[in-house]
């Protein structure tokens, strides 16, 4: 198991796609920082049975926003403005937002190559549950919110590969592991790359300690008919750094 941080900034862009907001869009430019990550695999001892892989990372952004809203759309809220100042006045200005995205991951998957002189190979499958909310506050004016809530329960592909560089007799070792999810059915495209290097000691006789140190890449391109209210993309990519233990 493993928790740490992941350092990643917010860049993307939402698009209404109905309700009174419908073809209004904005471009997300939101600053670095740090974001909460924690995964498990828990393995069994039973014959056959595959291993399972949980994860829960969060990602709360804060920064600007670069809003647009549509000249047709029929905006009760902020209509009396956009009659008195015009929309030249509100689009394409920047304004600041937040964006919090949660994500929850299970996947079981199979060892198909064991470690050993070749790198391990595991596949599997598994779903992602990923939700979000954007707020955008004062925009044309005090009060009013250019606001989206979404998410989704998708089912993905999951691969992973590991190899120990370096075992000593002490029990050290030092591994490279890359893992990647992809989400193959529908329109939308999503997907999670991650490379990483740790470094492991034994604790104890039951205990490894160590760290881990890699790049993940993360990528939302949502399109309309798989949510209900937006569509638009969405990236997170970084360092991260954690601290890891194995449980024997």
């Amino acid at each position: 198991m493993g928790v740490g941080a992941f350092n990643t900034a917010g860049k993307g862009k939402l698009t209404y796609i109905q309700g009174d907001l419908k073809n209004s869009s904005t471009q997300i430019e939101h600053e670095t920082s740090n974001q909460l990550y924690l995964w498990s695999v828990i393995r069994s001892d039973i014959e056959y049975a595959p291993y399972l892989r949980l994860e829960f990372s969060q990602m709360r952004t804060e920064g600007r926003s670069k809003i647009h809203i549509d000249g047709t759309s029929f905006i009760k809220d902020i209509i009396d403005i956009i009659e008195n100042t015009g929309l030249a006045t509100i689009n394409d200005t920047y304004y600041d937002s937040i964006l919090s995205q949660q994500n929850y991951e299970a996947f079981l998957f199979y060892e198909l190559v064991k470690q050993g002189e070749w790198p391990q190979l595991n596949m599997g499958a598994g779903v992602k549950k990923f939700s979000f909310d954007y707020l955008v506050n004062n925009v044309a004016g005090e009060g009013t919110s250019f606001y989206a809530s979404e998410g989704d329960i998708i089912p993905m592909i999951y691969a992973s590969t590991r190899y120990d560089i370096f075992r000593s007799i002490t029990d050290f070792k030092t591994a490279i592991e890359a893992d990647g999810k992809i989400y193959l059915f529908g329109d939308s495209d999503i997907y999670d790359y991650q490379v990483k290097m740790d470094f492991m000691g034994a604790y104890n006789k039951d205990t490894d300690l160590g760290v881990e140190v890699g790049y993940r890449y993360s990528y939302f391109d949502i399109k309309g008919g798989d949510v209900d209210v937006g569509a638009g993309s969405m990236t997170y990519s970084g360092i991260y750094v954690g601290f890891i233990a194995h449980f024997r």
